[in-house]
């Protein structure tokens, strides 16, 4: 309200112009002389215009507020090149068809089209042109009704005389329009003939009898009472009552009692809200049933006395037919369904209950209020998940039925049981997939079975599955844990041989150092040993095998050295067996995983090594799951080389050699906290993908290269087990950080 708070801080001279008139080329005056015209004031009797009054801004505050016609102020920009909204009163902002709280501070080029703002900039152009106010009417359209406004534009000075707002009265004229088109209207009947007026009613006649639909016409009189004035020749067709017979007579006269109670009620409750009504209602003609949907238009005379009403009906029989089809179809289903042994579901494209049938409340107890709305998984054995997940990423991937799936859902006591499942997609008309439904059916009592069998067999056989049965405890209730003692058994095991090697190879080397002394001896003192002698020496190279013996020694050595280092980092790497916290070194962790990973780090025929470089801090020893943190370790870094890989593969061998692939290892002492940072140089990973790293089953590697749980994994064993935070910092072709973070002391 800038131009508001202008005007009431003016002198009062401003309002006046040199004959003594009010100025109207003023927001103030403007507001004054509506306000006047308004209130039907005299400005000089009612002392409207004392310097008190006019220098008051609560005065003219006031009249901005409560002035009928809306008022708007434009801030003339660049000489009249642009105008920006500055000020709308209250019932400019009532009758606005925008929120005027978007336009306020804006131009229009910034708020409206150039379509509807283009007559408006003409006038507003003219007015900054000529100084002068202009005065023009604008129709427009708003909900497919048409409205009309009068705008008169007046320019506002500022004190170099510059014109550098409009004030914009606005008013409603759609009324009065309507009310010169309806003189215009009746002027024109005034002005017919008897002709025209035969030709009308012979063009009405025409439609009222060429209409397809029944018209009915009945007379209300002043008792209350209802006569038939006529019906078209479509009300006879349906009725089979010509309009002759039907003249003067009441409801009851055609229709007999009950027929009529049902019409009076209808036709009184039009006359009662003396408007439109419509209803549906249905009658027998020749031993047919006909539904009708009839709409009552009621007709007023001079005095606005409801004089006659007119009905016009739709036949609607047969959708009526098709309704009850329907409806006695449903109704076959649902039975069907409710009735069915098997439980029947429908879930919608979110994974959420829509429907289940009753019968859930036989097998599971659970009631299906409990059910609808809730996720499809909410019930489900933790251990299948991953199968209902599956089956549903399966059948939206495809767009086919899927059965035969087998998982366990918890009863309402807790227990579970087995069923198995088929899910097909419902489509809509494009064939894209909507919902899905399925059945459900209890296995329970065969999988019992079935588990009594196999443990018969079991039992028969049992020294012979003995490890199969291991081997089964270790995958399904050890999992990792016993991955890890496994790795350390085998790791043990290797050992006590490669020892055994290693230890031997000394005494070897120096054994094998007297047998070539003692040769060179030999040569020396007895230089011409017998032909046998020579010839083998000859066969067998002895020259050669003097020079490579001690080298195939020592290549032993550094075989049984790489041994002895790879033993020692699965051991280390295998402490998943390790159930409690315990103080180790997490540089040791790290090591061992690079050298489990060495096959993958070093140079290929494809490309050259990836540089790997370790920036270690002074760290304590850090009380932590080991074997779960290394598992930690190998998903980052693992992934961090398929990342590398990947790109490697699109680039020629000379940009790999001006710019090599590497992972910086950079680990930090944070106070009560230790971070570990991992760093590769890959193509980095999108916002997108970054958004979902750590979801479950989420991966962007191809079928069969990924699972989509190794970082889903890490972040849970880094902030459930250890209490710590896991992060991804990563930008396209910017390549990525990992930062671990985990407490020292753990409690």
């Amino acid at each position: 309200m800038v131009a508001i708070n202008t005007c009431t801080r003016v002198k009062s001279d401003r309002y006046y112009d040199s004959r003594g008139r009010i100025n109207t080329n003023d927001v103030g005056a403007t507001l004054l002389m509506e306000y006047i015209k308004q209130q039907n004031l005299n400005p000089v009797q009612d002392k409207l215009l004392t310097p008190n009054s006019i220098e008051n801004a609560d005065f003219f505050r006031n009249i901005w507020d409560v002035v009928e016609c809306g008022i708007m102020v434009l801030d003339v920009l660049d000489n009249g090149a642009e105008y920006r909204f500055a000020a709308f009163n209250p019932a400019f902002q009532r009758m606005s068809v925008m929120p005027t709280e978007t336009l306020l501070g804006k131009t229009l080029k910034e708020t409206l089209p150039d379509t509807v703002v283009k007559p408006y900039r003409v006038k507003y152009i003219e007015c900054v042109r000529t100084g002068k106010t202009v005065s023009f009417e604008e129709q427009f359209w708003v909900d497919g009704k048409q409205s009309w406004w009068q705008l008169d534009v007046a320019p506002l000075r500022d004190e170099n005389s510059q014109v550098h707002q409009l004030v914009i009265k606005v008013k409603d004229i759609t009324t009065h329009k309507a009310e010169i088109e309806e003189r215009q209207v009746i002027q024109q009947a005034l002005q017919g003939n008897e002709e025209y007026l035969r030709n009308q009613e012979q063009f009405l006649r025409s439609i009222y009898d060429g209409a397809q639909n029944p018209f009915i016409v009945v007379d209300v009189l002043e008792n209350g009472e209802y006569h038939y004035a006529g019906w078209n020749k479509a009300a006879e067709a349906i009725t089979g009552i010509k309009r002759q017979e039907i003249r003067g007579k009441t409801f009851e006269d055609i229709f007999g009692a009950i027929e009529a109670a049902k019409l009076r009620k209808h036709y009184d409750k039009c006359v009662q809200l003396g408007q439109t009504k419509s209803f549906e209602d249905f009658f027998l003609h020749d031993g047919q049933t006909f539904w009708l949907l009839t709409q009552l238009h009621p007709l007023f005379d001079n005095d606005g006395r409801i004089y006659r009403i007119v009905a016009t009906c739709i036949d609607i029989s047969e959708r009526k037919r098709v309704e009850e089809a329907l409806r006695i179809s449903e109704a076959r289903f649902r039975g069907l369904v409710e009735n069915a042994n098997d439980i029947i579901f429908e879930y919608s494209a979110d994974g959420k209950f829509t429907y289940v049938s009753p019968r859930i409340v036989d097998i599971f107890g659970h009631q299906v209020s409990e059910l609808i709305g809730k996720q499809t998984s909410s019930n489900v054995h933790p251990e299948d998940v991953v199968k209902i997940t599956a089956l549903s990423k399966y059948v939206v991937e495809t767009g086919k039925k899927q059965e035969g799936i087998e998982f366990r859902i918890q009863h309402q006591d807790g227990r579970y049981i087995w069923v198995t499942c088929s899910v097909s997609p419902v489509l809509d008309s494009l064939g894209n997939i909507t919902a899905m439904q399925g059945i459900l059916r209890d296995i329970h009592e065969k999988k019992a079975a079935e588990e009594s069998l196999q443990q018969k067999a079991q039992d028969l056989e049992q020294a012979l599955q003995q490890l199969q049965r291991t081997q089964a405890q270790l995958v399904q209730s050890e999992k990792m844990s016993s991955l890890g003692q496994l790795v350390a058994g085998v790791a043990h095991e290797i050992n006590n041989p490669v020892s055994f090697i290693y230890s031997n190879l000394e005494p070897a080397k120096s054994y094998i150092n007297d047998l070539l002394h003692l040769v060179y001896l030999y040569q020396k003192y007895h230089p011409n040993p017998a032909s046998t002698i020579t010839e083998e020496i000859n066969a067998i190279d002895l020259e050669f095998i003097k020079i490579d013996l001690p080298k195939l020694l020592t290549s032993m050595k550094m075989g049984a050295d790489r041994i002895k280092q790879i033993v020692l980092s699965l051991r280390n790497f295998s402490r998943m067996d390790e159930a409690e916290y315990k103080e180790v070194n997490i540089h040791e962790g790290i090591d061992s995983t690079l050298v489990i990973l060495e096959h993958r780090i070093k140079a290929t025929i494809n490309r050259p090594a990836i540089n790997i470089t370790k920036q270690y801090g002074n760290l304590p020893l850090v009380e932590c799951y080991a074997g779960q943190l290394n598992q930690v370790f190998m998903n980052i870094i693992g992934n961090a080389l398929d990342a590398l890989e990947e790109r490697d593969l699109k680039r020629p061998l000379a940009d790999i050699e001006i710019l090599p692939s590497y992972i910086n290892i950079t680990t930090e002492n944070n106070n009560k906290y230790i971070n570990i940072k991992i760093t590769d140089n890959g193509s980095g990973i999108p916002p997108s993908v970054q958004k979902r790293l750590f979801d479950p089953f989420f991966t962007t590697k191809p079928i069969g290269k990924g699972t989509g749980m190794g970082l889903s994994i890490s972040y849970q064993i880094i902030t459930e087990k250890h209490h710590g935070d896991l992060q991804c910092i990563s930008s396209p072709e910017q390549g990525t950080t990992f930062i671990i973070k985990i407490p020292i002391k753990q409690g």
